[in-house]
């Protein structure tokens, strides 16, 4: 298994936490996603065609309608629905309270408490996921014949807004939108600015609205910005009463954390107090938060004057770095750990120093006291001290959560996807074969053979043999002549025709697919290589599929758009084609670089930055004939994700995907 394709979390995002009587863990069993517990013991069914974590003890389930819409609702730990699967779209609960879309043409806006009633009388234009117990939500106000901006809070009480806009809402102050009047020489109004200030819960105005720019509050400290009389803006703070104790004579600032900001001074960093005291000189590139007495600076990755300029970064404290040796990237952990890279390996450190070697061809972060550690092709866990606790080898592991992790065994052969313990016993394992599934006697038709290799006669234990390109339309379909391979069963020969010669090519066949160039790079990569590479997006009626056999991303792709709230939804069709190679174009597009399909599922964590996770969850559906009849995907970064069903037509061979993406 190449190292890249299940690098895992620097940071691990768990959300918010369950009680610890109702820990539970997703499973899928033969194409369908269930929940068992700390056990290994099935305690939700596995009826779903997607699932997400638990939040609050509620968790998000999704299943395909008539039409093969992923539509969404909701369950709690019990198994029990909380919401019938009917919705176009549902976020994690939070707060106690989940926000969900209906499906409808007005794509209305609900907040459901947990037991899936809403909590205001009337619907909503949107609502964002509640963050201490509050929303920001839009509406539409009949009785001004206006649409409206409000905070709603969890008990159901809303707060109006008589303001232009409410911008954000943090420590029991709202920031506030609003256009001041420019009166003219003869008392006419001639233009409006647009200024910002604070307003209580109840809505009283406790910081007039008189900066040009401004933040929400974060440890008790406001960013604020004022023009000049040339119109250029400078940063500073305020605190709660509204007293710049910060003067706004920066050019740019980042968030007060452990009593430190993030300040540039002519393109250059450094940290103030909260008593305007500039702590640390703007001397550096780029400056990290704060936090426990510890912050990150960066410098170099860059071309000056011709010559490439490394990337050094390193670790300082309110006096100065406190390392002499610098790393090409260092990530923050909890607790104080740091990981750090130089060149090509990896170790963990501190204030004090590294605990590890910088030995690691990847890390992970640090959860339950247990960080998983790459070398060569396999994984293992360590502890706090850099001691192997678990020296099992594991193809594939994800992060321990309630003690628990995911590992797999042998990704490249087929193996077991498994739940272990902090001891590494296994609390439930499904067995996972990731072989590509060619049929004893399949004829493989090529259309454009590129780097194809065949030989004359199957070999038994040959390598792999046939490489099959990106663009090559592909149909596949069962000899019942006499040339059906007589093979062994298991061995998986696969004939492959092209240009009147025929050869023959193990299972382990694959694509070839070059990185797809993203001219619009966007939370949905997919769609926009669809758009600007193919260009075929709403091409009218689906035709017949003899028209489109040779070139399938040419021509012959349809997709319809519609959007709600902060998401949409694409549906696509595509003439009969291989859905493992559509999927395998899909993944490079998403950048997981090149992840197999497994035979039935599988969910990974992956490493999207510094301080975002990605969480994918993949199931598969097969017949009898253990062809694939549908994929459903999820992916979620926390704060945005897609969902996507793809479907191959049992008539045609055509595939048909649909794609929800939504953000909070």
């Amino acid at each position: 298994m190449k190292k890249d394709l299940f690098i895992l979390l620097f940071i691990f995002l768990s959300g918010n936490p369950l009680s610890a009587e109702s820990v539970l863990y997703p499973v899928n069993i033969s194409g369908k996603w269930g929940f068992i517990n700390t056990s290994g013991k099935l305690s939700v069914p596995a009826a779903y065609d997607t699932v997400r974590k638990f939040h609050d003890n509620i968790a998000a389930v999704g299943k395909a309608n008539s039409k093969g819409y992923l539509r969404y609702g909701y369950i709690d730990t019990s198994g029990k629905t909380v919401l019938k699967p009917f919705y176009l779209s549902v976020s994690d609960f939070s707060c106690g309270i989940g926000v969900i879309v209906k499906d409808d043409v007005k794509k209305s806006v609900f907040c459901v408490n947990n037991k899936g009633v809403s909590i205001h009388s009337f619907p909503l234009l949107s609502a964002t996921v509640f963050t201490n117990g509050l929303s920001i939500i839009k509406f539409y106000d009949e009785t001004n014949n206006r649409i409206c901006d409000g905070i709603l809070s969890n008990n159901g009480a809303i707060l109006t807004n008589r303001f232009e806009k409410l911008i954000g809402v943090s420590e029991g102050l709202i920031l506030v939108q609003t256009k001041i009047p420019v009166i003219g020489p003869d008392n006419m109004i001639m233009s409006s600015l647009e200024k910002m200030g604070f307003v209580d819960m109840s809505g009283v105005v406790v910081i007039g609205t008189r900066f040009d720019d401004a933040r929400v509050f974060q440890n008790g400290m406001a960013a604020v910005s004022l023009k000049d009389d040339k119109g250029v803006p400078h940063w500073g703070f305020i605190d709660k009463n509204g007293i710049l104790s910060v003067q706004p004579r920066f050019d740019s600032v980042g968030d007060f954390i452990g009593g430190f900001a993030p300040v540039m001074v002519s393109n250059k960093w450094g940290y103030v107090t909260d008593k305007d005291i500039l702590k640390i000189p703007a001397v550096y590139p780029e400056l990290g938060p704060f936090i426990d007495g510890l912050g990150i600076w960066y410098s170099g990755g860059y071309f000056l004057q011709g010559k490439w300029i490394p990337k050094a970064t390193g670790i300082l404290n309110e006096w100065g770095p406190i390392f002499e040796i610098s790393f090409n990237e260092v990530i923050r952990l909890d607790n104080g750990i740091f990981a750090g890279r130089i060149l090509n390996k990896w170790g963990y450190f501190n204030k004090w120093g590294l605990f590890t070697g910088i030995e690691y061809d990847a890390v992970s972060a640090f959860s339950c006291g247990l960080a998983a550690v790459n070398k060569g092709n396999y994984w293992y866990y360590i502890a706090t001290n850099g001691a192997v606790i678990l020296a099992d080898k594991y193809s594939a592991v994800t992060p321990f959560e309630y003690w628990h992790a995911a590992v797999l065994k042998n990704y490249n052969t087929g193996g077991l996807l498994t739940y272990i313990d902090s001891k590494g016993k296994p609390v439930w394992s499904k067995a996972y074969d990731m072989g590509y599934p060619f049929k004893k006697g399949e004829i493989l038709s090529v259309m454009d053979a590129g780097g194809v290799k065949m030989l004359k006669s199957a070999k038994t234990n040959a390598k792999t043999l046939a490489a099959i390109p990106y663009g090559a339309a592909v149909n596949v379909a069962m000899n019942q002549g006499a040339d059906v391979l007589n093979n062994p069963p298991g061995h998986g020969w696969v004939k492959i025709t092209y240009a009147g010669k025929t050869g023959f090519a193990a299972d382990g066949a694959f694509t070839k697919l070059p990185l797809p160039v993203l001219h619009t790079p966007g939370a949905f990569q997919f769609r926009d290589y669809l758009y600007y590479t193919v260009g075929v997006i709403d091409t009218g009626a689906f035709k017949t599929a003899d028209a489109y056999n040779e070139h399938y991303f040419l021509y012959g792709i349809t997709g319809i758009e519609e959007e709600f709230d902060k998401g949409s939804h694409y549906n696509y069709r595509f003439p009969p084609i291989r859905l493992e190679e559509l999927l395998k174009v899909f993944f490079y597009c998403e950048g997981f670089g090149g992840i197999s399909l497994p035979y039935s599922s599988m969910t990974t964590n992956l490493l999207a930055s510094t301080n975002v996770s990605k969480e994918l969850s993949i199931a598969v559906t097969r017949g009898d004939d253990d062809r694939i009849k549908s994929v459903s995907m999820i992916m979620d970064a926390g704060y945005w994700g897609w969902d996507a069903f793809f479907t191959v037509s049992p008539a045609d061979k055509s595939v048909e995907l649909n794609v929800t993406t939504w953000e909070e």
